[in-house]
């Protein structure tokens, strides 16, 4: 749940939001409220929350690629605004870049475990196999953007 409140800042703070403001906090509410709904009222407190986390990885996914899109048309249609880098040494771009890529496969895996798809271990093996590389690919990308935030120009009088 505070992954999804911090995601979900992360995107109102780089104006994904910014024509809209209600969305972010109908956005809030329905996380919270479907949280809410599938750990307290179904009682599934320490077992998995499947809902939240498709509900949750697949809006990740639509604000990364609503952000990608901001900072792409930034890019082509005001250049003034992008700066003179690259678009991949940019650390908007790169922290949706990871989300993109490892929330898709987090809501893949969701959907198997929720149409019942986990019968077989071997494919229950490979397929947290392929999360744990997926989740390292986002991690070196989440560090990349670390590197590449812009220095704080020093204050002078």
């Amino acid at each position: 749940m505070a992954e999804a409140i911090l995601f979900l800042v992360f995107f109102r703070n780089m104006q994904v939001f910014e024509k809209r403001p209600q969305v972010f906090q109908m956005l809030l509410l329905f996380l919270i409220i479907l949280w809410s709904w599938e750990n307290i009222s179904l009682g599934k407190i320490t077992a998995v929350s499947s809902w939240f986390r498709i509900a949750y990885s697949f809006l990740t996914v639509v604000l990364s690629i609503a952000l990608v899109n901001r900072l792409i048309y930034r890019v082509i249609y005001e250049p003034w605004l992008a700066g003179e880098r690259s678009i991949f040494l940019n650390p908007e771009f790169l922290i949706a870049a990871g989300a993109i890529i490892f929330f898709t496969f987090k809501m893949v895996v969701e959907l198997f475990w929720w149409y019942g798809i986990n019968h077989s271990a071997a494919l229950r093996t490979n397929l947290y196999h392929i999360m744990m590389y997926i989740n390292l690919i986002a991690n070196i990308i989440y560090t990349l953007a670390i590197v590449w935030i812009p220095r704080k120009q020093p204050y002078t009088i």
